[in-house]
Parts: structure tokens; C-alpha cells; sequence
């Protein structure tokens, strides 16, 4: 069982109620407000301890307290916990090389033969940190952060590039196109509780500045009543965010699926083996029977009833990218979770509307499940890994994606006068074949008569439309816009160019 432990007198303290259903800008003022009021209410430890950060999810003061003072603190009834530290998660070594086995058991190789890789999703992925240099992953990651050491990109214990390759690497990784955001938040030496809750108010960020996290992945866990991420965690998973995290390897003893994997909103992974017969490290359920856990309100379904692992993942002699060009095979669920992440990215590139609590659902009913046993239970969850049954039960929605590249009015003259004709060149770049006709008009100016244009989008093509235009006559705004409608069975849309 993972454990933690102090490192040093560096206290969080509970100065406000974490709320996952308000926004980030509401969280982050209510904390300012909270941190004035709490200063001003204890005028004694306000010069005494040191505010080294604002934890907003999770409604925290991190600070620095002399020892003297810890006592004091807890006379006055205000909640604290140590800045506890995890160790850092560490590689299982194997010996047994069955090459990229995870892939096909699962069958995400037909799937990527097939075109669906994974590509539009952005996962995160919290954990030692990444060789940028890997040949499996580079150019993959669009966005780094320390929250350890504030150093540019690195990997001192291997465990966060073994984790990466296997979401979107080119021969390890299940959705080779997904791409990554970084962080960092174990160093060696472990991380702490406060470089996490700051990692996931990170990600909560940029949520809200409009980056489109779909996917957070966390290869990490700790003592499995520990419910100290729940609030940070279910403000993103109420953003639609899905969080897969490995269940743990303190298996085959009941109750040690570790927390966040624990959690009632988690897609938590258990390993197996080729086989699919489930490791004896693999941590078994249930999840504890006590405050978080038992509020139903939060639960994927009504009778999740505190099962735990959510489902089973390859997770035994698993091949993966190491830092330094190298190549490692590995056991353990952490593993398995990015296996389930990089999973759950070709099912959001097939089907993008697909949400948390709907895939649930869906695995619910679709995962493999063993003839001979019942399900769910607190060793396989709700069943095995294997996305050929999955999509079957998936509807394919591609996100149509275009960009007009150019749009040119051509003229005989250097300017148009009234009863001119001329012509509009008009660029559009697709990433996809569209199976049903899309109708292009575009809709003039009052003082421009113009042709609609009928056309059919070609797969991963562009197209260059030409038509005609006849200027009729002067108003007082020179400037010409024009309206472009896209129409067809399953979508409608409208922009405006000038």
C-alpha cells in the first residue's frame, strides 16, 4: 500500500468550501476573500506564517507555520492537514519483451489502420515529467509545466515518458495523432499534495481560457482513503474532462484500489495480463464505504455501489519508450491507465459528443466480461478492455473541421464601379470526406448580386470555388462583407468575411 509522509512544517489550511459547480473565476475570488477575511480574523498568525499559495479548486491556503505555532492552530479549530508527500510513482521492470502486445489485445491497431488515431484530442498527463526528445513522442506535446522544480522538460525517473509514449506514441501509443500537455508534479524525491492541487487549478485554467482538455491521466495514487483531490477532480470532471487513473499494485488484498483511483467518478484501470486474466499486483476494491465516496450524487451510476477498479488494462510486460532514445518493458496499472486514456481518445475522435457519465454507460455494458464470472465486482470492475465492441455500440460523429485559406475579389480594374462584373475566389481546407452534399452559398452585400455554388467535399482535399459577381451601386460603407453559409443534412453554419 502507497503511503506519505511529512517532509516538512508546511501546512494546508481549509480556509473555504470547495464548490465544483461554480466557475473558476468565482473559486478564485472566493479564496482572496476568504484568505482577507481569515487574515484579518487572525491577526496573530498573520505575521507569524508565510502564504505561499492559493489552492482554488480545493479552497487552500499552503503556508509555512514555525513549529511553536502548529499547536496554536489547532486550538482555534481551523481544518489543516502536513503538505504530505507521495512517492514518486516508479517503473515495475519486467524481462519478458512481447513487443507492443497491449495494441492489438485491446484491437486499437485495426483501429488506427482504419484512420482513427486520436487525432483533435488533448490529454493531459500528470506525472514525472517527459524526454521531449523520444522519437515515439516528439513534437507531440504542446504544452509543458514544473510545478517541482520550474525547469524546462525532463524526466529524472523515466515514469512520465513510459506513460506518454503509451497514449499517443508511434509504436507504443494506443491514439498516435491525441496530442499532450505535460505536467509536472514528482520529482525523484516524490510531490507533494499542494503541486498537485496547483497542477489540477493549472488545468482548470485552461479549461476556462478555451483550451479543449478532453482527457487527464494520472499514473499515481496513494493511501486508499485519502480524499483530498475529490473536489479538484469533480470540478473537472463536471467540465466533461474524463480522469483515468491506475488503480494501484497492492493486490490481491480487498479495499487497496488507491486514491484518486478510488473515486466515484473515475475511470479507474486494473492491469491483466495477454490473456486477459487479472495480475496478482493488480489492487482490488472496494472503494471506501464512507464521506466522500458514499454521496450518491457523484457516482456514474446509482448502483456503482463502491466498485472499484472501474475495469481491467493491459498491464503486464508492457513495452514503452524510457528517456535517451531507449525502450523499457514494465508492469503495473500505471500502465493500464494511459492505456484506457489513449483509448478513450480514439473513442472521442470517432465520437466527440460522447461525455463521462455516457461512457460510463457505455462501458458498463460493452466491456469484455469473463463467461464465468459476475459483474461488476472488486477485481475486474465492470469487465476487460477491448474496443472492437465498444465502437460497435458507438455512433460515428466526426467533427468537420475547414478553414478558408482565400478569399480574393478579381477585378479587371484596380476598382469596381457600379455594373462591374468580377469574381470571387474562394479556398476551403476539410479534414474529412463528407457523405452527404454540402450546399456553399454566399450571401452578399446588398449592393452585390452573386451565384450560389453547389459542390461535394472531396476526403482530405481542398476545394477552390470561383464565381461571378456584378456590383450595383455605392453606399456609404466601402468596405464590402460577405456572408458564407454551409448547409447540409447534419450541420449548418455561417460565417462573415470582408
Amino acid at each position: 500500500m502507497i503511503n506519505f509522509f511529512i517532509f516538512s512544517a508546511t501546512l494546508l489550511l481549509q480556509i473555504g468550501n470547495p464548490d465544483p459547480n461554480l466557475p473558476f473565476k468565482k473559486l478564485k475570488k472566493e479564496i482572496e476573500l476568504k484568505k482577507q477575511e481569515f487574515l484579518s480574523q487572525n491577526k496573530y498568525l498573520k505575521d507569524k506564517i508565510k502564504i505561499k499559495k492559493e489552492l482554488i479548486l480545493s479552497q487552500k491556503l499552503l503556508v509555512d507555520v514555525p513549529d511553536s505555532l502548529v499547536s496554536y492552530i489547532k486550538t482555534l479549530n481551523i481544518p489543516y492537514s502536513p503538505d504530505y508527500i507521495i512517492p514518486s510513482p516508479k517503473l515495475r521492470l519486467t524481462d519478458y519483451d512481447e513487443g507492443f502486445w497491449h495494441k492489438k489485445f485491446i484491437k486499437a491497431d485495426s483501429l488506427q489502420r482504419e484512420g482513427i488515431r486520436g487525432k483533435g484530442v488533448i490529454v493531459v498527463v500528470l506525472d514525472t515529467g517527459i524526454d521531449t526528445s523520444h522519437p515515439e513522442i516528439k513534437n507531440k506535446i504542446i504544452l509543458y509545466k514544473d510545478f517541482v522544480n520550474y525547469s524546462p522538460p525532463s524526466d529524472e525517473v523515466g515514469h512520465g515518458t513510459f506513460v506518454a509514449s503509451l497514449i499517443c506514441g508511434d509504436s507504443a501509443g494506443i491514439a498516435p495523432d491525441a496530442r499532450l500537455i505535460v505536467l509536472k508534479v514528482f520529482s525523484e524525491y516524490g510531490g507533494t499534495f499542494s503541486d498537485i492541487h496547483e497542477a489540477f487549478d493549472y488545468v482548470a485554467e485552461l479549461i476556462e481560457r478555451g483550451i479543449g482538455i478532453k482527457i487527464l491521466n494520472g499514473s499515481f495514487g496513494a493511501h486508499p482513503y485519502i480524499p483530498e483531490f475529490f473536489y479538484d477532480l469533480l470540478y473537472l470532471k463536471n467540465k466533461a474532462v474524463f480522469l483515468c487513473f491506475a488503480g494501484g499494485n497492492e493486490g490481491p488484498s480487498s479495499g487497496t484500489v488507491s486514491s484518486p483511483g478510488n473515486y466515484p467518478f473515475v475511470f479507474s484501470a486494473g492491469a491483466c495480463d495477454d490473456e486477459g486474466n487479472v495480475t496478482s499486483f493488480s489492487s482490488r476494491g472496494p472503494s471506501p464505504f464512507i464521506s466522500p465516496w458514499n454521496d450518491t450524487t457523484n457516482w456514474f451510476f446509482k448502483d456503482w455501489n463502491f466498485t472499484s477498479p472501474f475495469l481491467l488494462s493491459p498491464g503486464k510486460n508492457i513495452k514503452s519508450a524510457f528517456p535517451g532514445n531507449r525502450y523499457l518493458v514494465a508492469e503495473g496499472t500505471s500502465a493500464s491507465s494511459p492505456i484506457l486514456a489513449g483509448s478513450i481518445a480514439l473513442i472521442l475522435s470517432y465520437n466527440p459528443f460522447i461525455t463521462p457519465d455516457s461512457l460510463a454507460e457505455i462501458f458498463k455494458n460493452y466491456l469484455y466480461k469473463n463467461p464465468s464470472n459476475s459483474y461488476p465486482n472488486y477485481v475486474e470492475g465492470y469487465g476487460i478492455l477491448k474496443l472492437s465492441t465498444i465502437f460497435k455500440n458507438i455512433e460515428r460523429k466526426d467533427t468537420l473541421v475547414f478553414k478558408i485559406s482565400k478569399f480574393e475579389i478579381e477585378s479587371k480594374n484596380s476598382q469596381i464601379f457600379p455594373d462591374d462584373s468580377f469574381y470571387i475566389n474562394l479556398s476551403l481546407t476539410f479534414n474529412k470526406e463528407m457523405k452527404d452534399t454540402v450546399k456553399v452559398k454566399i450571401l452578399p452585400p446588398q449592393n452585390v448580386l452573386i451565384f450560389d455554388t453547389l459542390f461535394k467535399f472531396p476526403p482530405y482535399s481542398s476545394i477552390n470555388l470561383k464565381t461571378e459577381g456584378i456590383f450595383l451601386y455605392y453606399t456609404t460603407n466601402d468596405t464590402l462583407k460577405f456572408g458564407i453559409s454551409f448547409q447540409s443534412d447534419s450541420f449548418d453554419y455561417y460565417l462573415e468575411v470582408k
